[in-house]
């Protein structure tokens, strides 16, 4: 068998307002970072995690561009959209460590927004063999602390070849990571207890992705074939 892959997510309670407190909104000036988590303008949250924006009702759809870093010090960013009429928290789909500026556009904003946290953030993507005849990749899930509860994610994309500079349309930013689309493994998802389960089909990738409450998740990961 191979060598075992073992990590660990901690997540600290949401905060609706940890990177920017209620504020007037202006398109094209960023909003001013002063939660509970700005040093020096920038915003360090806990662990890499999905921010979100709540905003009220506006007569047109906003937008919120979010800029930071990743848990592995890589600049991303990501445009969250607020629908017309229709006010609540609107989440990233990336995991950020660090936010840097969020920048509204869409036109008037006529409703205060936060800046903040929810209840959800994923490990980085860990990558296996595919080329070990037969796959198989053996997962056990447990709660070390706290109240959370946890899924395993994969993707068939490799979140490893960054964007070249000069390529567009390719869903980023050139040079930033890629943005590997996941999947929920239903051996393992929406868990809240120790689970285990097999992952028999190749795949790109596979993290861990705490998707309610708050405490600390470990994953163990073996892959079937020779040690490394």
């Amino acid at each position: 068998m191979a060598r075992a892959v073992v990590i660990s997510k901690t997540l600290s309670a949401a905060s609706a307002n940890a990177i920017a407190t209620s504020q007037a909104v202006v398109s094209n000036t960023r909003f001013t970072l002063n939660g509970s988590t700005v040093s020096n303008g920038v915003a360090t949250l806990d662990t890499q995690r999905r921010v979100i924006i709540t905003a009220g009702s506006e007569a047109a759809q906003r937008t919120v561009l979010v800029t930071g870093t990743n848990g592995s010090g890589a600049t991303i960013s990501e445009t969250v959209t607020i629908p017309a009429t229709t006010p609540g928290a609107y989440a990233t789909l990336q995991d950020f460590l660090t936010v840097t500026s969020a920048l509204p556009g869409g036109g008037g904003w006529t409703a205060n927004a936060t800046i903040g946290t929810n209840s959800t953030g994923s490990s980085s993507w860990q990558v296996p063999n595919q080329h070990i005849t037969p796959f198989q990749l053996s997962l056990w899930t447990e709660l070390l602390s706290g109240a959370a509860t946890w899924s395993i994610e994969v993707t068939g994309d490799s979140p490893l070849q960054s964007i070249p500079w000069g390529i567009t349309g390719s869903g980023g930013s050139p040079g930033a990571p890629p943005v590997p689309v996941p999947s929920a493994w239903p051996q393992i998802s929406g868990v809240s207890a120790y689970t285990t389960g097999a992952i028999d089909n190749p795949v790109a990738a596979w993290r861990l992705t705490i998707t309610a409450g708050a405490g600390t998740v470990q994953a163990t990961a073996q892959q079937a074939g020779i040690r490394n």
